[in-house]
């Protein structure tokens, strides 16, 4: 009896172990800026570095239109975003991702997937 509670004891530790190394996936917010300068848009930050199965939203402070756009493959594709309009996307893969915004092209982002 004694080696049978130990066994359940063990087996018990080892799953507390195994449930405290799941960590829950994250949200990263990336938010469209201005400048102040025509042509001074900006992703801030404009690179994020995220684990696999977290998901990065983007939200438009901006009181111009701008979307997320992946620079190759169709990963990316928001429509465009108006004024507090937001796109959001979980990254299933690991690898580098980058993007910009269709409509200023010198707005350019980086998401880094690990």
């Amino acid at each position: 009896m004694e080696n049978y509670s130990k066994a359940v004891i063990f087996a018990l530790a080892a799953l507390a172990v195994i449930v405290s190394g799941c960590a829950q996936a994250q949200i990263y917010t990336v938010t469209v800026k201005d400048g102040g300068l025509i042509g001074s848009d900006y992703f801030s930050p404009d690179t994020v570095t995220i684990r696999q199965g977290d998901s990065v939203k983007w939200i438009n402070g901006d009181n111009q239109p701008h979307t997320v756009t992946s620079d190759s493959g169709s990963e990316l594709s928001s429509d465009s975003l108006g004024e507090g309009g937001s796109y959001s996307h979980t990254f299933l893969k690991s690898g580098t991702y980058t993007y910009h915004c269709a409509i200023h092209p010198e707005m350019k982002g980086t998401v880094i997937v690990q």
